[in-house]
């Protein structure tokens, strides 16, 4: 099925979709008392631009976590941990698992990250071209469990770090497009812009929209041609051949810090908690580049007439978009978890929503261009670069991303040889509805029918992430594997160069090892591999161009993304 024009937006930092075209007219205490409380419980600079990178894309980026997060031996074994491991990484998938613990332990892991991401550019019905990227990044695992004597039961506090997600990865995309330009997008919408007493055109500061037309403007990828229609045109003639390329950065990661606590409530029965600081950086930045390789745009097609000289003629474009967020939020996690019978645990689990307070610092757009003919020497306009452009500048808002409701169950076969071999089985199930991410800004009002709430509700849908891992036991040693599943959190299927429909669905499968080098220390080994695919489009396609019969289909980018994930740990009991 074809993918629809919010679906292409939400994995784009690029333009809104425009609508006007060409050269006529275009287009979630331990005990009981936790457990009740977590189950109750952008100004910018020039124009207005707050809504600029508050996107349901955004709240997804910072909400999704990696399939298996905490050390060696629970990475090894698929992520789970729900049904109560007894171990340091029980803050994060079950809290009351602490209580298991028999000894205080400290932890500490080392991870290696590495992201592979092979580009596959297609436009229309041409052959796509193939270009593939790599990047490495580290990350890491370290908590502290202290087993509280008491007379009676378990008592367990505990304080962890854990690295929950990594965003690091590059593409890169190149082709030539005889069907459309960015330019095309560039082109204001009635609303957009108004003709001033000058006769000159003038951009609304109210209007948000506004700002993207406004630098494209300046910069001369928009000229403005006043006995027309339609006051506009874009550099790139329309159905002249550009070659289009570009190279998409993202980077950085989102980390957690737990302090939390597991107890006995009764025989068999763990109840736990954790309060959670969640903080993270991520960075973006696209380069986008068109030119006119084969020269069909003549200096007398397009021209921008400026104070003492005309630039004519449309040569080379560069398209810069770049902005960090920082983020920082706070959420609540509680479990129970019980020896159903021997040999057998489970557990239940649940999360609060995670609010983020986000501080983002962007650039809306930064367009540089280079023009057949210019006049002294200068052939050359740039906007958005400089302090005193418009297109730099920050916002503040918050996202409230879902709650989390899991369950696990672990099997301990019986031992095989008089304990010197055994096997454990696991399994675990989390529920969120992806529906309930929210974003909420006091800069703009965000509840428009536009507003990345809309997309949220109509388009995010509800999942169950699933989590299988196997460990077997020979003594001192431990073999590990594991299998993780997670849905796409975005309804529908976006169609692949091959023909084919998939949707970004992850999955993930895990290996691992462990040693025990004297008895209170142990050594272990995990990797992990994750894929997934996703679709990236350069600039929007509008639906309709007025003038004109259809709209602009754009071309689009199809990624295969491999992240592997090598892990090294210590565990010290004492």
């Amino acid at each position: 099925m074809a993918q629809p024009v919010y679906k292409q937006m939400l994995d784009m930092k690029t333009s809104l979709p425009r609508k006007k075209r060409g050269w006529g007219r275009s287009a979630g205490v331990v005990g009981a008392v936790l457990l009740v409380a977590l189950l109750g419980g952008a100004a910018a600079v020039g124009l207005p631009a707050a809504t600029r990178a508050q996107t349901a894309s955004d709240a997804l980026q910072f909400s999704q976590r990696a399939s298996a997060v905490g050390n060696a031996r629970v990475l090894g074994r698929g992520g789970t941990g729900r049904a109560g491991i007894a171990g340091t990484s029980a803050l994060y998938y079950n809290p009351a698992g602490l209580g298991w613990m028999e000894a205080s332990a400290a932890t500490g892991a080392l991870a290696i990250i590495g992201t592979g991401d092979e580009a596959r550019y297609q436009v229309g019905t041409r052959d796509p071209t193939q270009q593939s990227e790599s990047v490495s990044d580290f990350g890491g695992h370290l908590a502290l469990a202290y087993e509280f004597p008491t007379q009676r039961g378990s008592l367990v506090f505990a304080g962890a770090y854990h690295q929950v997600s990594t965003f690091g990865r590059t593409f890169s995309f190149a082709g030539r497009n005889s069907s459309n330009s960015v330019t095309d997008t560039f082109l204001p919408e009635s609303g957009e812009y108004f003709i001033g007493e000058d006769g000159r055109p003038a951009f609304p500061p109210e209007e948000a929209s506004s700002l993207l037309p406004f630098v494209a403007y300046e910069a001369g990828a928009v000229g403005f041609y006043p006995g027309d229609e339609y006051p506009f045109r874009q550099a790139v003639v329309p159905e002249t051949t550009v070659e289009q390329r570009g190279t998409v950065t993202r980077d950085g990661r989102t980390q957690e810090l737990n302090l939390g606590a597991g107890v006995e409530a009764a025989p068999g029965v763990m109840l736990g908690g954790s309060a959670n600081v969640s903080f993270g950086r991520y960075r973006y930045e696209n380069e986008y580049v068109e030119e006119d390789v084969l020269n069909e745009n003549r200096p007398g097609d397009f021209s921008i007439p400026l104070e003492g000289g005309t630039l004519r003629g449309f040569d080379r474009l560069t398209y810069n978009e770049r902005f960090e967020s920082n983020l920082v939020g706070l959420n609540l996690r509680g479990g129970v978890s019980a020896k159903a019978r021997p040999g057998v645990r489970v557990g239940t689990t649940v999360e609060t929503p995670t609010f983020y307070y986000v501080d983002e610092e962007f650039t809306q757009a930064e367009i540089t261009m280079v023009f057949d003919e210019g006049f002294g020497g200068d052939n050359t306009r740039s906007y958005g670069n400089l302090p005193e452009d418009e297109g730099v500048g920050e916002s503040k808002y918050r996202v409230r991303t879902p709650w989390r409701l899991g369950a696990g169950a672990q099997i301990s076969l019986l031992p095989l040889t008089g304990g010197v071999v055994d096997l454990t089985l696991s399994a675990d199930v989390e529920f969120l509805d992806w529906s309930q991410l929210d974003l909420d800004s006091d800069a703009v009002d965000l509840d428009g029918p536009n507003s990345p709430d809309v997309f949220a509700d109509e388009n995010f849908q509800s999942v169950v992430n699933t989590n299988l891992g196997a460990e077997l036991r020979v003594g001192g040693a431990a073999l590990r594997a594991g299998f993780a599943s997670r849905p796409d959190p975005i309804e529908g299927e976006f169609e692949l160069d091959s023909g084919e429909t998939t949707d970004a669905s992850r999955v993930a499968y895990s290996l691992g090892a462990g040693y025990r080098f004297v008895e209170n220390v142990r050594v272990n080994v995990a990797w992990l591999t994750a894929r997934y695919a996703q679709q990236y489009r350069p600039y929007a396609s509008p639906d309709s161009v007025p003038g004109e019969s259809e709209g602009i289909t754009a071309p689009y980018v199809d990624q295969d993304i491999t992240r592997n994930r090598f892990l090294v740990g210590v565990r010290y009991a004492f």
